[in-house]
């Protein structure tokens, strides 16, 4: 939109800015500007970096966000999974926490889509782990959400992601709300992170017990999470036990030497 109205400027009102006393070579210079900056994000989309770069020369601005979509080149690159592109711009001064589509982060972006490289550039830079998009989902959410299991097991190294109590919970309803492929082993390994799990009814909830502080009423969750719930802990019980028995077989065996 606002490309189309500065070129309907430049095009038709071109002896109305001279009038003006507006040089034509400022005129012609935020046109090139603006064509700098599209060609930016068309060609981060791409996957094209060359291109990129060449755009970048020519004074296109780096966290350029487009007017309609909210995508920067940043978010793009890191959405596509483009690890050598999402460096290239970090190192070109790109900000890491600039917020993208719905408000997600490069970083809720490269969650989503499973992209752990993007991941580890992107924290390197100092994104934050922690930021939410327009419908409250983080890094954490969004990974659970499209089902990225080794996404999840990798944010779940970071002392950021498991400080964030809120947002461990939502993932665990997540986790067990869905019919999502890797559901229950996500569910487990939020569980043994240490995720507050739904609590049982809001009126056995001690407002001094700070384990379930802040966690919703039964009512607001559905039969399906807790039969689920249920399945995930049966499963991590099962997965003690057989450690605890190879743990005494390998005892039993060392004292026989």
């Amino acid at each position: 939109m606002l490309v189309a109205k500065i070129k309907r400027f430049l095009g038709l009102g071109l002896l109305l800015a001279l009038d003006l006393g507006v040089s034509t070579n400022y005129l012609w210079a935020a046109e090139a500007i603006i064509n700098h900056n599209q060609s930016l994000l068309d060609t981060a989309e791409a996957g094209e970096l060359d291109l990129v770069v060449t755009a970048l020369n020519d004074g296109a601005d780096i966290n350029f966000r487009d007017a309609k979509s909210d995508e920067t080149a940043l978010t793009s690159a890191a959405r596509n999974g483009y690890t050598e592109m999402v460096h290239l711009l970090l190192d070109r001064g790109a900000n890491p926490n600039i917020q993208g589509p719905r408000g997600a982060t490069a970083v809720i972006l490269a969650a989503m889509e499973g992209h752990i490289a993007v991941l580890d550039a992107l924290l390197a830079a100092g994104a934050m782990l922690d930021m939410r998009d327009y419908d409250q989902e983080t890094a954490l959410i969004a990974s659970v959400a499209n089902d990225q299991l080794a996404t999840v097991q990798y944010l779940l190294n970071f002392e950021e992601i498991n400080s964030d109590v809120d947002s461990m919970a939502e993932a665990l309803v997540w986790a067990l709300d869905s019919d999502l492929p890797n559901g229950n082993q996500i569910a487990q390994a939020l569980l043994i992170a240490g995720a507050k799990k739904p609590i049982v009814a809001v009126e056995e909830v001690d407002p001094l017990d700070t384990e379930n502080f802040g966690m919703m009423p039964v009512g607001s969750y559905s039969p399906k999470i807790f039969a689920n719930l249920a399945i995930a802990e049966a499963a991590l019980l099962e997965r003690e036990t057989t450690l605890a028995k190879k743990s005494i077989g390998y005892a039993g065996s060392a004292r026989k030497l």
